[in-house]
């Protein structure tokens, strides 16, 4: 997706009641998927973290993406973001 439709994607959570904790930019789609797909990996497989919201509760999607901040916090997932972006 693009950087216009990854817009219309926040627009879409944050009119349903979420907040956008940080952003980073990418060169391309292709680097934020491959991103998004690691840190996706790390949360669901390394972590062992399972969404912590009903598909009802976020009927713009996304939710399968969701996590507990009790079970990490919001910091760490920043600074693991940062590190695989960087790894690439």
């Amino acid at each position: 997706a693009g950087a216009s439709s990854n817009n219309e994607r926040i627009a879409k959570h944050k009119k349903g009641g979420w907040s956008l904790y940080r952003s980073v930019k990418f060169a391309n789609g292709a680097e934020a998927f491959e991103v998004e797909t690691r840190m996706l990996r790390w949360i669901k497989v390394n972590r062992g973290l399972l969404p912590a919201v009903d598909i009802s509760d976020m009927p713009q999607g996304g939710w399968s993406e969701t996590f507990s901040a009790e079970a990490i916090s919001l910091a760490e997932v920043w600074k693991k973001t940062l590190m695989v972006k960087k790894s690439l």
